[in-house]
C-alpha cells in the first residue's frame, strides 16, 4: 500500500472563514480569561449563565452568548440549565491548573499595538514600547515557569543542589522566583535592561512580594555592557538571545562561557525555527512577530545556534524538545 500524500492545504474562501472563525474564538478566550469566567466557573463547578451575569454584575445576555459560544468551542459543558467546565478549560485556562496556558492571550494590547503600526514599521521606522506594553509582555509570559521549571531541574541536576544562577534578560523574575521555592540552596541574580527600567522595577518587586530578596537579586544592565562580580554553575537565557542579531549574540554567548565556572552550564529555551525558515508553521509565524516588533530579532536554527556555542568553546550541546516547537539547547563549560 503506497504511502499516503500529505495533504495540501486549501485556500478560498474556507480558509477565510477558519481565519474569522480563529478571531472569533481568541474572543471568547480572551473574555473568558480577562473576566476571570473560567475561573469562577470552575470554583462552582456548576453554574447557570445568569448566576454567573449576576455574580460579575456583567450584562445577561452577553454572558449567556459567551457561555453558548465557549460550549460550541469545547470550553464548557451544558447540562440541566448550567455550565461546567470541559476538560481542556480546567487544564489550560484556570488560573490554578499547573498546566495553564491563557497567559498566551493576556497580551493582546502588543498585537494591536504592532497592527496599528505597521507601515512605520516596513518603512524602517520602529515606534518606541511603552513601559505599559513592556510589563504586559511580561506578566503574560510568566506563568510558563511553573511548567518549563520542573523540566529544567530533570535537565540540570544542579539546579537541585547548592547553585549560583544567572538569568540573563529574566523579565518579571519568575524562573528565579519557581527555582528558589523548590531550592533553599539556590542564589539566583537576574539581568534585565532591554525592556526599560519599568520591568527592572516590576521585577523587584515580584521579588519583594514573594519574600526571595535573600535569595536573588535583579540588576539593572545591558547584556552586552554587563561585567559580573562572580561566576556561576548555571547561566540561564530564555527568549533572550532571539533579541539580538547573530553579531551580538556570539558577543554574549563568548562572555557567557567567561563567566561560568568549570564544568558550568548554559541552558538557552528558545523557539527554533528549521534551516529554510519555513517550520514549523508556528515558529515562521513568530519569526516575523518578532521581526516586525525590533529590527534586531528573530528566531535562530538549532544548527545555527549549535555553531555560535561551539564557537564560544561550549561542549556536549544538547537539545531537547519541549512543547510546540520551544526547545531547551544545553551545553557545558570544558573541565
Amino acid at each position: 500500500m503506497s504511502k499516503s500524500k500529505k495533504m495540501k492545504k486549501k485556500y478560498g474562501p474556507e480558509y477565510l472563514f477558519g481565519f474569522a472563525q480563529s478571531f472569533h474564538e481568541l474572543l471568547v478566550i480572551t473574555s473568558g480569561i480577562e473576566l476571570n469566567l473560567y475561573d469562577l466557573i470552575n470554583h462552582h463547578k456548576s453554574i447557570s449563565s445568569k448566576k454567573l451575569s449576576s455574580l460579575k454584575g456583567y450584562s445577561e445576555t452577553l454572558i449567556n452568548s459567551w457561555c453558548k459560544a465557549a460550549t460550541a468551542i469545547g470550553h464548557l459543558k451544558f447540562e440541566n440549565t448550567n455550565y461546567s467546565l470541559s476538560k481542556f478549560a480546567k487544564n489550560f485556562l484556570t488560573k490554578d491548573s499547573p498546566s495553564y496556558l491563557g497567559f498566551i492571550f493576556q497580551n493582546i494590547e502588543g498585537l494591536f499595538f504592532i497592527y496599528n503600526t505597521l507601515k512605520e514599521r516596513f518603512d524602517g521606522h520602529y515606534p518606541p514600547i511603552k513601559g505599559s506594553h513592556a510589563v504586559s509582555t511580561i506578566k503574560s509570559i510568566a506563568p510558563l515557569a511553573n511548567i518549563i521549571v520542573p523540566i529544567l531541574r530533570n535537565e540540570i541536576p544542579r539546579l537541585n543542589e547548592k547553585c549560583e544562577f544567572l538569568d540573563l534578560g529574566c523579565g518579571l523574575g519568575s524562573y528565579l522566583v519557581k527555582l528558589a521555592e523548590l531550592n533553599p540552596q539556590f542564589q539566583g541574580t537576574g539581568i534585565e535592561g532591554g525592556w526599560g527600567l519599568e520591568v527592572v522595577n516590576e521585577a523587584r518587586n515580584y521579588i519583594k512580594q514573594n519574600n526571595m530578596e535573600s535569595q536573588i537579586k535583579i540588576i539593572n544592565a545591558d547584556i552586552l555592557k554587563f561585567k559580573p562580580e562572580q561566576n556561576f554553575d548555571v547561566i540561564f537565557m530564555s527568549g533572550s538571545i532571539q533579541a539580538f542579531r547573530e553579531k551580538d549574540a556570539q558577543k554574549i554567548l563568548n562572555k557567557s562561557y567567561d563567566w561560568l565556572k568549570k564544568q558550568g552550564t548554559i541552558a538557552i529555551q528558545e523557539f527554533i525555527i528549521n534551516e529554510n525558515r519555513l517550520e514549523p508553521q508556528s515558529n515562521a509565524l513568530f519569526d516575523f512577530y518578532l521581526r516586525l516588533a525590533s529590527p534586531n530579532a528573530g528566531l535562530y536554527s538549532y544548527q545555527e545556534l549549535y555553531n555560535m556555542l561551539e564557537i564560544a568553546g561550549f561542549i556536549e550541546i544538547k537539545k531537547y524538545d519541549i512543547i510546540s516547537g520551544l526547545s531547551h539547547i544545553i551545553a557545558k563549560t570544558k573541565n
